[in-house]
């Protein structure tokens, strides 16, 4: 399906529907096949050796062995399934939640052509995976590079948009400002309390905020 797909782009890029100069990125979310009803809270399972002949708990137990597992290692699952382990349990599909997948399409702007397509798991950290996999994959099979590449609010993180800019690519991305979001036992910005006196911040639970580094001219800290 791979070569049949690139063969595709290959014609497009010969019949000069490909500008190559800019690219979009987005996601589609798709269901899995998989019921919302039936789950596992939480992220540790015990899976027998019965479960683990099936194809589907093979991949997900051997993908969290992995250097890129299908979740994300600083946050376990709320709930898996039973039947699809790597699907993502999320609040983006059709139902109030379900276990879905993503579909990640790069585009050309000229034409709209879909130059690559990466499937994930429904979680933002890896649909900007797939956006680095996919930019990477283009410029090999194609020699495609983008000057510039536009993506909503997700695609907004600091590390996406500094793996762009290190990699001379101009993103039209709205950054994705969490500084205002609580939860997880985080503190907002705004929770924090200045000390003129002593020039530092104290943390909601009385902890002083120091900087470990140096301040140069023009305030920047090394």
């Amino acid at each position: 399906m791979r070569t049949v797909f690139e063969d595709v782009v290959s014609g497009c890029m010969k019949a000069g529907l490909v500008g190559g100069e800019g690219f979009a990125v987005d996601a589609s979310v798709i269901e899995a096949d998989a019921s919302r009803f039936q789950r596992i809270e939480g992220a540790s399972v015990d899976w027998s050796g019965e479960e683990l002949s099936r194809r589907p708990i093979a991949e997900y137990v051997k993908a969290l062995e992995s250097t890129n597992p299908t979740t994300n290692p600083e946050r376990p699952p709320k709930a898996i399934s039973p039947v699809d382990p790597s699907a993502a349990w999320t609040t983006r599909g059709r139902h109030k939640v379900m276990f879905g997948y993503s579909l990640n399409y790069l585009i050309d702007m000229q034409e709209s052509v879909i130059l690559d397509v990466e499937a994930t798991p429904t979680r933002i950290s890896k649909e900007v995976d797939a956006t680095e996999i996919m930019i990477e994959r283009t410029q090999d099979r194609f020699g495609l590079k983008p000057d510039h590449i536009a993506g909503d609010v997700a695609y907004g993180t600091g590390k996406m948009l500094g793996w762009l800019v290190d990699r001379d690519i101009e993103p039209y991305i709205p950054v994705w400002d969490r500084t205002n979001i609580a939860g997880e036992g985080k503190f907002v910005r705004t929770d924090f309390v200045y000390d003129k006196g002593r020039n530092l911040y104290v943390c909601p639970n009385g902890k002083e905020l120091k900087t470990s580094g140096t301040v140069h001219q023009g305030g920047r800290i090394k």
